[in-house]
C-alpha cells in the first residue's frame, strides 16, 4: 500500500515559471550589488588617496563591474575590480595593491580601503540583491 500526492497543477505552472528568466535575474541582483560595491570602493579609495600626489591618476575613475560568469561549481559571480591599461605601465591592480599595503621601499604607508569596502557595502549589496529578486518573485506571482 502506498500514497500518492501531487501538486496542484497551478502550483506546477509557478515552479516552472521560475526557471524562465531567472539567469537574467541573478546577473541584475548580481550587478545591483556590484554597483553598490564599486561605489563604496571608489569612495574609500578616494579618501585612501587624499594627500598622496604619486601616480594615482585616474584609479577611481578605472573601478569597474564585469560582467556576470557562471564558475565551473555554477555558482554566478561578479567581480569589482580595475580595468588595466595605464599610460605609466604599472598596471592599476598593483597600484591598488600598493595603496592597500603600503610599500616600504617607496615610503607609503597602508591606506586600507578593500576590507573596510567590504565592511561598508555587504548590507547594502545584499538589500540590492533582494530588492531585484523581489521584483522578480512579484512578477511571477501575477
Amino acid at each position: 500500500m502506498g500514497a500518492q500526492i501531487q501538486f496542484p497543477h497551478g502550483f506546477l505552472a509557478q515552479l516552472n515559471s521560475l526557471e524562465t528568466g531567472f539567469d537574467d535575474t541573478a546577473e541584475e541582483a548580481l550587478g545591483a550589488a556590484g554597483e553598490v560595491v564599486r561605489e563604496v570602493m571608489a569612495g574609500r579609495l578616494q579618501n585612501s588617496l587624499v594627500g598622496d600626489d604619486r601616480a594615482t591618476d585616474n584609479l577611481v575613475e578605472s573601478l569597474g563591474v564585469s560582467p556576470m560568469k557562471v564558475d565551473r561549481n555554477g555558482n554566478f559571480d561578479v567581480k569589482v575590480g580595475f580595468f588595466e591599461n595605464r599610460l605609466d605601465g604599472i598596471s592599476n591592480a598593483k597600484l591598488a595593491n600598493i595603496i592597500e599595503h603600503g610599500r616600504s621601499d617607496q615610503n607609503r604607508p597602508p591606506r586600507p580601503f578593500l576590507r573596510p569596502t567590504r565592511t561598508r557595502s555587504r548590507k547594502r549589496a545584499i538589500a540590492a540583491m533582494q530588492n531585484v529578486l523581489a521584483r522578480w518573485v512579484a512578477t511571477m506571482n501575477n
